[in-house]
Parts: C-alpha cells; sequence; structure tokens
C-alpha cells in the first residue's frame, strides 16, 4: 500500500489561498448585509409619518404621503388615526392604514381645507380624478402624461361591523362635494367618461351595477344592472 503523496508547496499555496478569497466574499457578504440594514433603517425613520394633535379634540394623528395635485396649486396630504390608538402599522397605504381624512393645501394663498368635516370615519379608498379622461384609469400615476385632476372620490365605511360604504363624489376647483350612494356592498371601480361625470361599478345589495353621477348635481342619473349567469 504506498503512501499519500506529501503536498507540496504550491499546493499548499494554493489551498490557503482558497480558504483566504472565501473569507473576504463571507465579510463582503456580512458588510453588504448591515449597509442595508442602516440603509432602511434610515429611510424609515426620515419617511416615518409625522404625528400630530389634533387642536379641538388632541387626539393624535399621522400626516403622510403629501403630494402635488396633478395640474393644480394644492398639495395634498393623507391624515391616518395613530399609532397610539391602536391602528396597527401606518407607514403608508398599506391594509393597516386607517385613513380619517385628506387635507388639501392651496400653496398660493396657504388656506387648507379638509375634505371630511371630522376625523370620525375611515376612508376605505379614494382617488383623484381628471376631468377629461375616456380611459379607465382611476388614479393618476405618478411620471403619466395625466391631464389635470378636476374631481375625486372617497369611499367612506360606514359604523358598526355591517361591512356596508358610503361613496362621495367632489369637484377640486369649486370645493362642492356630496355623498350619492349610502349602505352600498363596495366600489370596484370609478373614472371619468366625460368632464361632467363620474362613472363608477358598484356591488348593492349583493348585486353589480354600472352607475352613472352627474356632477352639476350630484345625482345618480343612470343605474343599469350587471347581470354574471
Amino acid at each position: 500500500m504506498s503512501a499519500e503523496p506529501t503536498p507540496t508547496g504550491s499546493g499548499i499555496f494554493a489551498t490557503w489561498t482558497i480558504r483566504g478569497l472565501a473569507v473576504i466574499g463571507l465579510l463582503g457578504c456580512l458588510a453588504l448585509i448591515a449597509i442595508v440594514a442602516i440603509l432602511f433603517d434610515v429611510s424609515g425613520q426620515r419617511y416615518a409619518p409625522a404625528k400630530v394633535e389634533a387642536a379641538d379634540t388632541h387626539e393624535v394623528f399621522t400626516v403622510s404621503d403629501i403630494k402635488p395635485v396633478q395640474g393644480t396649486d394644492l398639495i395634498r396630504m393623507d391624515v391616518d388615526a395613530s399609532e397610539e390608538r391602536g391602528a396597527g402599522s401606518l407607514s403608508g397605504r398599506g391594509s393597516n392604514a386607517d385613513q380619517r381624512n385628506i387635507v388639501l393645501l392651496d400653496t398660493v394663498t396657504g388656506t387648507s381645507r379638509r375634505i371630511l368635516p371630522d376625523n370620525r370615519r375611515r376612508i376605505s379608498e379614494y382617488g383623484l380624478l381628471p376631468g377629461d379622461h375616456s380611459a379607465r384609469d382611476d388614479i393618476i400615476e405618478e411620471g403619466t402624461a395625466a391631464k389635470a385632476v378636476t374631481s375625486y372620490y372617497l369611499v367612506i365605511a360606514q359604523p358598526g361591523d355591517a361591512g356596508l360604504v358610503d361613496l362621495m363624489v367632489g369637484s377640486i376647483a369649486s370645493g362642492r362635494q356630496a355623498i350619492v350612494m349610502t349602505g352600498i356592498d363596495g366600489v370596484d371601480s370609478v373614472w371619468m367618461p366625460d368632464a361632467g361625470h363620474i362613472a363608477a361599478i358598484v356591488r348593492d345589495k349583493r348585486k353589480l351595477f354600472y352607475r352613472i353621477i352627474d356632477m352639476s348635481n350630484f345625482k345618480v342619473t343612470a343605474s343599469h344592472p350587471i347581470a354574471i349567469d
């Protein structure tokens, strides 16, 4: 039985070179993970929603998602229930967000207004709508060639556990608004077929409807059932 060959100097050098490169690679991965963790922590602190106390009730809310309103001098900001009220994670518009209002700030005059009169009800969904937009893109995306926002809609949860909602629509320019549907099951799509009307597909008493809202008087002028069988 022959003896195993003794490693040469070059073989030992190659072995230690490979081990050294492996250690360097491992240290590099650990450094990269540490940098990512630091950046994530810093960005999380930078973009954490600001806590604000209401002047009348002294309740604490958070203000987040501050963005310009396309084609206007307005800035839009969301008002959410604070974590101190048990709303869960409110760092974004996720499923845990408990949105209570929207504030519109006029950057020319410095005046601001709330869309809802108070912060008692939860906003399930909202969207900004262009006045002359034939496509069914209900919310204007950043970076698109969208037209000026002229209208908006809010889906507002009714109090209690029934799961029913109200649909509110409003005009950006005039500030006029109204709840046009109450106690419906849900809103599935909203868009503007022309400058004077808002269209919506809604669920009402477990039936599907296509409805048209006249923005001059905030009335539902057409309601067509949609058969699915």
